[in-house]
């Protein structure tokens, strides 16, 4: 399934066609669904659109965050995590002074690193505050 997605991307690329954010994230999620042999791969692929200047979602970043925490290569997860705070696609919990973080939509791994950051922050911060993090399947939840 991940050598498919990465010869179609691959073709696509040769018939000079620009890959979209739905091609690159569409492989970078089979990158992350293909194992720990992938996700240097799925890594280059980000910086690849983003060099190319299409810019990456909430799935391009579910999939990388999830490929570099199933392989425990967690600082990297969280670098991507921020990054996708930075760039709007995930909440702030901080910035935003919400005190129910609701985690429903988001993949285990993206909700343990949006959770890690938002700690680490107030943990760094001057002053604690009552937070509710709501996690796991809920009244919401299929």
């Amino acid at each position: 399934y991940t050598g498919t997605a990465l010869g179609l991307l691959t073709e696509l690329k040769k018939s000079d066609t620009k890959p979209t954010v739905i091609t690159y994230s569409a492989a970078i999620s089979a990158c992350e669904k293909g194992g720990g042999k992938y996700t240097d791969t799925a890594l280059e692929l980000l910086g690849e659109m983003k060099k190319s200047g299409t810019e990456p979602d909430g799935m391009t970043y579910n999939a990388i965050v999830k490929a570099c925490f199933d392989e425990k290569r967690y600082s990297e997860a969280l670098e991507k995590t921020v990054e996708s705070i930075d760039r709007g696609q995930y909440p702030n919990f901080i910035a935003s002074k919400s005190a129910t973080w609701d985690l429903h939509d988001l993949s285990e791994a993206t909700s343990c690193m949006l959770l890690a950051d938002s700690l680490m922050s107030i943990v760094d911060a001057t002053r604690f505050r009552k937070v509710i993090i709501i996690s796991g399947k809920g009244i919401h939840s299929d």
